[in-house]
């Protein structure tokens, strides 16, 4: 069976490298980016199962990067990954189509759970 690919997108280098450890430790390919630009260019050159979104990035907002990527991209799961919680942007996202989101610090487990939900997969103890 071919693992599931996730691409991690946040500006801190140590969120990146923490989950990417995280996930290909439970059998997932993982790539990151810490800028949106990049993120939809590899979104463009390479499909992923799921995305865990930051909204803050520096160069492109996450949610540009979510619009730019819904106009191509109906199918790829992606789940928000930030620290502020704002009720209005979660209700604007979710019309979006997005699949989770978890408010930092989060403990990865709550996102691999988020993960396996996305992905219709069994939930994980």
């Amino acid at each position: 069976m071919e693992k599931h690919k996730i691409l991690v997108v946040d500006d801190e280098a140590d969120i990146c490298s923490c989950l990417k450890s995280y996930f290909e430790k439970r059998d997932f390919t993982v790539s990151t980016s810490g800028k949106g630009l990049e993120a939809l260019s590899m979104m463009r050159s390479s499909k992923y199962d799921v995305v865990l979104l930051d909204l803050s990035l520096p160069d492109l907002n996450g949610d540009r990067v979510l619009e730019e990527l819904r106009k191509n991209d109906k199918e790829t799961k992606v789940i928000i990954v930030t620290g502020n919680e704002d009720a209005t942007e979660k209700a604007m996202l979710s019309k979006l189509g997005v699949q989770g989101y978890c408010i930092k610090p989060m403990p990865p487990k709550q996102l691999l759970g988020a993960v396996h939900k996305a992905l219709g997969l069994p939930l994980v103890e």
